[in-house]
């Protein structure tokens, strides 16, 4: 029997199986353009079958980054709708927000070794000395995280883009999105914050003032897709450092991470050294976190 007529006398059910275990959109189109059997059975279960992909592709952390897809399609400063971490809901996914998604995981993965290799070193290496640079450069090859390391780098990643497109100007709605969080995610995306600002630190040389750390805030509140580009200027040479200072933002804004993170911390009754003693992102130090927040909670 030719393989077309095999593939017509295929049941619905086995084809959208297959089509379901894809492992990314960019398989998914192909193959649908393929036959019209399968762009018959994807047409019929459409969101069912974009679910299932984005799943594949994305794992554990697929709601996280649809809600940030659909949260940067609504641009009105707002965190709705949000989609819940520990639900497996099937979700309206447009070929828009496929698209966001698509782009977002790019920066993302980009940046993810970057900010590993700088949890892991006890040092920012600047770009103005060459060993410094090198060592930046070179943590795409050599900073290796486990797959639990991983999946919580992937995640805070999400989260930090996700409280980068609230309104800058609401201290509450901030708030509002860092208070959902449990104590161990709190220290799970400082932790990641923290080492994505080391990349500005270290762009910018270090900050020796008040008017430098808020500029470098400020940067940081733009996200992670400014963030990228701003370091692709330095891989490419064309970063310009007077002109980096002179665009950065001098003052302080309610959105900045660190003062938002501080007060939840302080509402959630736990002390801020908490902050800077564990960086739970690593296995090791996920542990700790652990035993130390539940003899708080004692």
């Amino acid at each position: 029997m030719p393989v077309q007529s095999k593939l017509i006398a295929t049941p619905a059910d086995i084809l959208h199986i297959l089509l379901s275990t894809l492992p990314d959109f960019t398989d998914l189109g192909a193959l649908i353009l393929t036959h019209r059997c399968f762009y018959e059975v994807f047409m019929a279960s459409k969101h069912s079958l974009l679910n299932a992909v984005g799943r594949n592709l994305l794992g554990p952390y697929f709601n996280e980054a649809v809600s940030l897809a659909i949260e940067q399609n609504t641009s009105d400063g707002t965190a709705k709708p949000t989609i819940e971490s520990n639900k497996t809901q099937q979700i309206q996914v447009s070929s828009a927000i496929i698209s966001q998604l698509m782009d977002n995981e790019r920066v993302l993965s980009t940046l993810r070794p970057i900010v590993y290799g700088l949890i892991k070193t006890k040092r920012v290496p600047y770009i103005n000395h060459p060993e410094g640079l090198a060592l930046l450069k070179g943590f795409p090859q050599t900073a290796k995280p486990s797959a639990t390391e991983l999946h919580r780098l992937e995640v805070a990643g999400y989260r930090f883009w996700r409280f980068t497109c609230l309104d800058t100007k609401s201290k509450s709605a901030h708030e509002e999105f860092l208070t959902r969080l449990s104590a161990m995610e709190l220290l799970e995306l400082n932790t990641y914050v923290n080492n994505l600002k080391k990349i500005l630190e270290a762009i910018w040389n270090g900050a020796e003032s008040d008017g430098d750390e808020y500029a470098i805030q400020g940067l940081l509140s733009r996200g992670p897709k400014s963030i990228l580009s701003l370091w692709n200027t330095v891989l490419d040479g064309s970063y310009d450092e007077d002109e980096l200072k002179s665009d950065a933002e001098y003052y302080e804004n309610e959105g900045y991470f660190s003062y938002v993170l501080y007060d939840v911390i302080e509402n959630k009754q736990l002390d801020l050294d908490i902050l800077w003693d564990f960086k739970p992102i690593l296995d090791e130090e996920h542990e700790k976190a652990g035993k130390n927040l539940a003899a708080v909670a004692k």
